[in-house]
């Protein structure tokens, strides 16, 4: 759950600026807003990092749904790719890796990344 932010002019509840990029909020009712120079380095990143699915992961139903959607494959495929592990399930920059790590984390697949990432798992 997170908590609401209030516009310090009206009391609206404010919405972000750039839906994907947490760079400052605005006041959808008078306008107000505020912005930040920081940008979150994973969010800059150009890399294109490759995430593999490592030998040893059991098939089971979360785990193929979860290498399912990073690999954007049907079941079958996930299992296939599960069984005939390592494969490579995709590859993108920092920020779409992110969101792979999450899925995997939540399932228990066992993973690595090429080249070396160096940001905290989710």
């Amino acid at each position: 759950m997170t908590d609401k932010i209030l516009c310090e002019e009206c009391g609206a509840e404010m919405v972000p600026i750039d839906p994907d990029k947490p760079i400052g909020m605005k006041c959808p009712e008078c306008g107000w807003g505020w912005v930040t120079s920081y940008i979150e380095p994973k969010l800059e990143d150009v890399t294109v990092y490759s995430i593999f699915l490592e030998q040893g992961n059991e098939p089971g139903v979360e785990s193929i749904k979860a290498v399912s959607k990073v690999a954007n494959c049907n079941f079958i495929q996930a299992k296939q790719m599960i069984i005939g592990a390592p494969q490579r399930m995709a590859e993108g920059r920092a920020v779409d890796i992110e969101r792979y790590i999450t899925l995997l984390n939540k399932a228990s697949v066992k993973y690595y990344i090429e080249p070396e990432w160096t940001y905290e798992n989710d």
